[in-house]
């Protein structure tokens, strides 16, 4: 159609061919696409509702692992040992107190007390009813030992404060706790040191810091409760610590609460024959001091005449010690040595 409209203006004017060629012909700027109109912008806005007129109950999964920790329950749940029941308390404990901190919090209530005077918020708190009141004697006595830290009785107070019967349950304990707490704070101010540092310490050198026998069973009884076991390398040399101090040492170590140690110092004081005798059935008791590299008991009664039957004791002890265990060097412990 093109071509025959080109053919048929021939011969015409301009304007004649512009008005005669069909308008499907001309080529036309292309239209712009259409936009879609913007929406407006949404504001957000604060939704407010009234507060529920019933407290919502928290759940609690703290029940459930302390029943299967002691019931035992053939579930996922892991078996409780020696190694995982105080971190296993401890867990289920402090999911409690995160309950029962949620659960105590505060609802406000107005109470008009004149019509001139506008609403006063009052707090009340609610006293919630706590599981831990439910177990028996046993079973709650072996949960909240583990809380028991001497150098950090924070826990055990915290978990008191919860409600009025935990607090009178546990009264004889947080007794017990509160005198030890003393003790052993008397005895990192002697070693110049705090409790806080002592909780975390690898090394503990405390050498020519007076130290007598009670300092050292106060130690003892930290070493018991398992709350020394990151301790690598322990140095009470030069103190004042005789058979009685080293015998309390020496059964604390027996346990086995002290599996890191490698480095034993105590050169330089008052240990005799039955100190001797004690760290030396600690050394030969399997299952303790198993990285125990040096012990060193130097100038200590260097006149000292052991017995026959204690120097053979002594020297299968050690020779048991360096066969099975890490032990390499013993200085001191054999009056010869």
């Amino acid at each position: 159609g093109l071509r025959a409209a080109r053919a048929g203006h021939k011969g015409r004017p301009p304007a004649q061919r512009l008005a005669d060629t069909p308008t499907s012909s001309l080529r036309t700027p292309l239209s712009e696409p259409r936009r879609k109109p913007r929406r407006p912008p949404t504001v957000p806005r604060a939704v407010l509702r009234p507060p529920a007129s019933t407290p919502q109950r928290t759940s609690s999964k703290a029940p459930n692992a302390i029943g299967n920790l002691f019931v035992g329950r053939a579930r996922s749940e892991p078996q409780i040992t020696v190694t995982n029941a105080r971190s296993l308390a401890r867990g289920a404990v402090a999911a409690e107190i995160t309950r029962l901190a949620t659960a105590r919090s505060p609802t406000v209530a107005c109470v008009k007390a004149r019509r001139d005077v506008p609403p006063l918020p009052i707090t009340r708190m609610r006293s919630p009813s706590c599981w831990l009141d439910e177990l028996d004697d046993d079973t709650f006595d072996a949960l909240t030992s583990a809380l028991m830290h001497p150098l950090n009785p924070s826990v055990a107070g915290r978990l008191a404060s919860c409600s009025r019967s935990l607090l009178k349950r546990l009264g004889p304990k947080l007794a017990k706790l509160r005198q030890q707490h003393g003790l052993a704070k008397s005895l990192c101010a002697k070693a110049g040191t705090t409790c806080s540092a002592m909780r975390d310490t690898k090394r503990v050198v405390w050498g020519q810091r007076d130290l007598n026998d009670g300092d050292i069973i106060t130690f003892a009884t930290l070493i018991i409760a398992g709350h020394l076991e990151r301790i690598k390398f322990l140095g009470l040399h030069q103190n004042r610590i005789s058979d009685v101090g080293a015998e309390a040492l020496a059964s604390a170590l027996c346990g086995g609460h002290m599996r890191r140690l490698q480095v034993l110092d105590l050169s330089g004081n008052r240990i005799g024959a039955d100190g001797r005798r004690a760290l030396g059935v600690a050394l030969g008791r399997p299952g303790a001091l198993q990285s125990l590299v040096s012990i060193s008991l130097v100038n200590n009664h260097r006149n000292l005449q052991l017995s026959d039957t204690l120097r053979s004791s002594l020297v299968g002890q050690v020779a048991l010690a360096r066969s099975c265990k890490r032990l390499i060097s013993a200085k001191g412990l054999i009056a010869e040595c």
